[in-house]
């Protein structure tokens, strides 16, 4: 029995293609989001999130935990993606990436889900830790 691997091979390809697009478009987010935040524009960041994220009913909560975290660790500085998930779903895609993130207050561990749709990456979740800081490290979800 002769297998022939040409179109396995393409689909693989071609989702990988697929992926790495997908993953370019939320890390593109991922910088605007930094953007946002070192300008304080965090009703804008809001504004901006997926559904998901806003049907928590937790607008107040989302943007006062921003507000906090820009307080106490400062502007973020340089972010290296450490791991990422893609998951294929029906209801669309969702990417999940983790960062290490420079903050003018300590380094911290950020987690960022995004869902894309339309060719654009939406923020359905973010997750931070502060990994060091001269006080204790909190962990905040929203």
């Amino acid at each position: 029995m002769k297998t022939n691997f040409l179109p396995i091979a393409l689909l693989c390809l071609l989702s990988a293609c697929g992926a790495s697009k997908k993953t370019e478009l939320a890390e593109s987010e991922v910088a605007e989001f930094h953007r946002a935040f070192n300008a304080q524009q965090f009703e804008a960041i809001y504004e901006k999130a997926g559904k998901e994220l806003k049907t928590l009913g937790k607008h107040k909560e989302f943007v006062d935990m921003l507000k906090g975290m820009h307080r106490d660790l400062g502007n973020a500085g340089d972010a290296k993606r450490i791991t990422w998930h893609i998951n294929y779903q029906t209801s669309g895609t969702l990417i999940t990436m983790d960062y290490q993130t420079k903050f003018a207050g300590g380094t911290v561990i950020e987690r960022f889900a995004y869902k894309i749709e339309d060719d654009k990456a939406l923020l359905i979740g973010y997750h931070f830790r502060v990994q060091e800081r001269t006080d204790k490290p909190e962990i905040t979800e929203v």
